[in-house]
């Protein structure tokens, strides 16, 4: 602040250089300085923001004349919106008119198969029936002659019997006339008791008469009701097997659809493993040769991020990331790499780790930034400690995970075992090696399992399933996917990995489409079987309907039908009389009749052998008859059978090429109706991709479109379209020329939409980005002048503060001598005066010339000058040399020891006092220490000379 020249005439100079020394002193004239460069600043940017204000308007101009012109597009938009959806329906119009054309052919195609079942079936009855060997001719002309020979034997043995009865019959034919004589009598009785028999029979015939024709009409009736009941029993057979076939083949649909459900979702699960393999890969080649590239293109961004906030300074505490970057495989432990990783958690491998909430939030932002999604770039918070002291495996046959990883960061090591569990999850070769060494029994429940602490969970090779236990009981989980490794692997490595699981998600895809497939032809099959077996069941039941309400409508007839009684009393009584007179003529006839029967048994038997002998040549005649009409029928007969199947087999070859050709027509009507399905399903997507790109543009978001994929396609239902084809393209054509009238009316000067919108976008961007300034630098300044009248109130305040605080001490040391004094400032003026009254018991003493004291009194007016200054200011050393040499003893003593005792009382600041003077009066202590120099050598070049400048204590 001062030259040595200066601080000689110091006291004595210009109250400017004193105040001067002042402000530079107690750093006063440095903040001033400091507060007008702010104000100068504050003024640039108000020009500034003048100059900015100034080009706004231009670009508003621009701005509305462009997007006018962009809504002018929009309004053009609207319209080829609607020439878009007309597209889609008429697309939709004529894949429903070939949805109809196929319905009608595949019902024609199921009329015809009908028709030719029928066909076949006929054809092999028509086989069967004509299916008879030329054996069958021979054998029944064989069995013609036989009977024919024994005919003949039959004729002779006959009449020979004849002729022994003839000698045996005759002595009883005498008997037989005088019976038949006998026999006219009886008959005559036999007539009276018919007339009385048939007199009875009249009058019941009368009373039957009456009672009109119930009697058939009842059997009628019975005739139908038995046939219905017949109807009801064989329609109830038929329904209950109906029934069992609709539920057998609607339990097998049912069975499939689930089985359906889960190949679908399995196939959707693949597709998508397949697709982010894939995009991996091309992340990874995309970044050949960048370590970071293993984890992912958003990681390798994430650290791009990373890097430049800390070359801006935006993070508060630690940002260490990724994880995989700090971690290896411990050498030797190489077998547990992939199931260490899989018991990691892939996913955990590109995480990065923060000490700070707002470190966090930063990065947080950095993952919106980058469109990272959930399982990308995520972020662990854990509290900075010291490395966690990890238990040892409890057998030697596992190693834990913390035991195969070799971690040198400890928040990296402490973070995994806080969020992975590292430490409690173990590995093992085999599942057989694994239980033997850490599977116990329950020491609370020896019937239950428990596992060895610390472990809590185990993964072996070589797949990487794993098993644990929960309330006692062993629970086994397999791992369907093959244990990838990142840890330790370099990019080419990873390259040929991710290659090779490409091939094998694409052939695990094509199984599992084909699966698909089959599945849906399964259950296809059981909803048509289950559909048809519906249909006849419905019908046998219309048929059991009909069958009761018929047997109900008999039972009703016959109750209405009441009994008829007759009384008969007098014609029975005449038909007593004639039964006794025909019993006495009966009577005597028996007599006669059983002197004939003692001559019976010898008749009987010879009548017995000519029946015998009869009985056998009827049949044989029988025979012969049936023989030879078999033999004529199957002359006659196996020729038309014969002719029938020729005429089924002509008619069957005709069906099956009708059939055929059936079945080429619903192929292809299929074909053109999946064609034009897809074809609309493609234009909906395409068109509502379309507009939400432009959606998105509107918006200001980037929106890249996208390939459909059969899911996305497959959720687009069909549209029911009123009109037909004709109508949608007519329409078209119209809007069409709408729209060209259009844009030749309104003369734009863009062609491209897209090109308009992007100048648009552009210009109120950049209009955006100088409104966002204007209101940046206008806030900037508004918050600088508060800062700035702020600093200059405070500033002040520092001022008065420090003028009191310094005219305070200033009294206080020289009063230390008897003597006061006070400071003058001027801070309008930049003057500083001093007031210095030599006994402070007398006023009269007091002289504001510092000229009038002697040389002692100014160098202790100085010295208490300047520690007055010296306690607001914030240097820690103090050094004063030579301070007392013009003082006079008296003032040496009270001043070298003022000073001591301000500079032990601060005890923050170190004092470093030189002094050409005895100092043998001084005391040290543990505060003050005296170290003397050396005497100067003298020699005889140059005088004395300073040989060191080393001290020493006197003591």
């Amino acid at each position: 602040v001062l030259d040595q020249e200066e601080a000689k005439k110091f006291l004595c100079g210009k109250p400017e250089d004193k105040y001067n020394f002042f402000t530079k002193a107690t750093e006063l004239e440095r903040m001033d300085r400091a507060y007008a460069n702010l104000t100068d600043n504050i003024a640039d940017m108000d020009t500034a923001h003048g100059r900015i204000e100034e080009t706004l308007e231009p670009k508003k101009e621009l701005v509305k004349k462009l997007k006018h012109e962009y809504d002018q597009f929009k309004e053009l938009d609207k319209l080829e919106a609607e020439v878009g959806e007309l597209r889609v329906s008429a697309v939709w119009a004529k894949r429903n008119e070939m949805q109809t054309k196929a319905d009608e052919a595949q019902e024609n195609f199921e009329k015809f198969e009908l028709k030719l079942e029928k066909a076949k079936e006929g054809l092999e009855k028509a086989k069967a029936d004509a299916d008879v060997t030329d054996d069958k001719e021979e054998t029944l002309r064989a069995n013609l002659e036989k009977l024919s020979k024994e005919a003949e034997e039959a004729k002779a043995t006959k009449e020979e019997r004849e002729e022994e009865l003839k000698e045996v019959e005759t002595p009883s034919r005498k008997i037989h006339k005088e019976l038949a004589h006998m026999k006219k009598e009886e008959q005559r009785a036999e007539k009276a008791l018919k007339n009385a028999k048939r007199n009875l029979q009249k009058a019941r015939d009368g009373i039957a008469a009456a009672a009109g024709n119930r009697e058939s009409e009842a059997r009628s009736r019975i005739e139908r009701k038995e046939q219905a009941e017949r109807k009801l029993a064989e329609a109830k057979d038929m329904e209950r097997a109906a029934a069992r076939l609709v539920q057998d083949n609607f339990d097998k649909y049912e069975e499939v659809a689930p089985k359906l459900l889960q190949a679908k979702e399995d196939t959707n699960a693949t597709e998508s493993s397949f697709n982010t393999v894939r995009h991996r890969l091309s992340d990874l080649k995309k970044n050949d040769g960048n370590k970071l590239s293993v984890y992912g293109q958003k990681t390798v961004d994430m650290c791009s991020k990373i890097d430049e906030g800390r070359r801006r300074r935006q993070f508060q505490g630690q940002v260490i990331g990724p994880i995989g970057l700090h971690v290896k495989i411990k050498p030797g432990e190489e077998q547990f790499a992939g199931i260490a990783e899989l018991a990691l958690g892939s996913a955990n491998l590109g995480r990065f780790i923060v000490t700070e909430d707002a470190d966090r939030a930063t990065l947080m932002r950095f993952r919106r930034e980058l469109g990272c999604n959930t399982r990308e770039c995520n972020v662990y918070q854990i509290a900075p400690a010291q490395r966690y002291r990890l238990r040892p495996s409890p057998s030697p046959d596992v190693k834990l995970v913390c035991e195969v990883l070799d971690i040198e960061n400890d928040l990296v090591l402490n973070c995994l075992v806080d969020f992975c569990r590292i430490d409690s999850i173990a590995l093992a070769e085999s599942k057989e090696i694994s239980e033997r060494a850490l599977l116990i029994s329950d020491p609370n429940n020896p019937n239950k399992e428990a596992i060895r602490q610390p472990v809590k969970q185990i993964y072996f090779l070589p797949n990487g399933d794993t098993w644990k236990v929960t309330k006692g009981s062993r629970q086994m989980i397999s791992n369907e996917n093959r244990p990838r490794r990142t840890i330790g692997v370099d990019q080419s490595a990873a390259i040929r990995e991710v290659e090779n699981d490409i091939r094998l998600l694409k052939d695990e895809v094509d199984q599992k489409r084909q699966a698909e497939a089959n599945l849906k032809k399964e259950e296809h099959l059981y909803k048509k079987r289950w559909n048809d077996e519906k249909k006849k069941r419905e019908k046998l039941l219309k048929s059991i309907e009909t069958a009761e309400a018929t047997i109900e409508e008999m039972n009703d007839e016959d109750d209405a039908n009441e009994d008829v009684e007759a009384d008969t009393t007098a014609e029975e009584e005449d038909v007593k009389t004639a039964e006794d007179a025909l019993e006495e003529v009966q009577s005597r006839y028996e007599e006669k009749k059983n002197a004939k029967e003692e001559m019976w048994p010898a008749i009987e038997e010879a009548k017995k052998r000519l029946d015998e002998v009869t009985t056998r040549n009827e049949k044989v005649l029988e025979e012969i008859e049936q023989a030879d009409n078999e033999l004529e029928k199957y002359a006659q007969g196996h020729a038309k059978l014969q002719a029938n199947v020729e005429k089924r087999q002509k008619k069957l070859g005709q069906i099956e090429e009708i059939f055929e050709k059936q079945k080429v027509n619903v192929a292809e009507a299929k074909s053109k109706v999946e064609e034009w399905t897809a074809n609309a399903r493609r234009l909906a997507f395409d068109i509502q991709e379309e507009k939400s790109q432009k959606e998105a543009q509107e918006k200001g978001k980037q929106y890249d479109p996208r390939e459909p994929a059969d899911e996305d396609l497959e959720k687009i239902e069909p549209e029911k379209t009123k009109k037909n084809l004709d109508y949608y393209q007519a329409k078209i054509v119209q809007k069409e020329k709408k729209i060209e009238k259009e844009k030749e009316k309104r003369a734009l000067t863009e062609t491209d939409p897209e090109v308009a919108f992007m100048k648009y976008m552009r210009a109120k961007k950049d209009l955006d980005d100088k409104v966002e300034q204007l209101e940046r630098i206008q806030r900037t300044v508004d918050e600088l002048t508060v800062d700035a009248r702020d600093r200059r109130k405070r500033w002040k305040q520092f001022r008065s503060h420090i003028e009191q605080t310094t005219g305070a001490i200033f009294d206080e040391i020289l009063n230390k001598k008897g003597s006061s004094g006070t400071l003058e400032f001027d801070h309008q003026g930049g003057t500083l005066n001093l007031a210095v009254q030599k006994d402070a018991a007398n006023e009269m003493s007091q002289t504001k010339d510092v000229k009038a004291l002697s040389g002692g009194e100014r160098s202790f007016t100085t010295l208490a000058l300047l520690l007055a200054l010296g306690e607001n200011l914030e240097t820690p050393f103090r050094v004063m040399d030579e301070f007392d040499v013009f003082l006079d003893p008296v003032s040496r003593k009270i001043a070298l020891q003022t000073m001591i005792n301000v500079a032990k009382e601060m005890e923050h600041r170190q004092f470093i006092f030189i002094t050409p003077q005895d100092l043998s009066s001084i005391k040290t202590d543990s505060k003050l220490k005296i170290f003397q120099m050396k005497n100067p050598k003298r020699g005889n070049i140059g005088g004395t000379q300073q040989q060191t400048l080393a001290f020493e204590s006197p003591n």
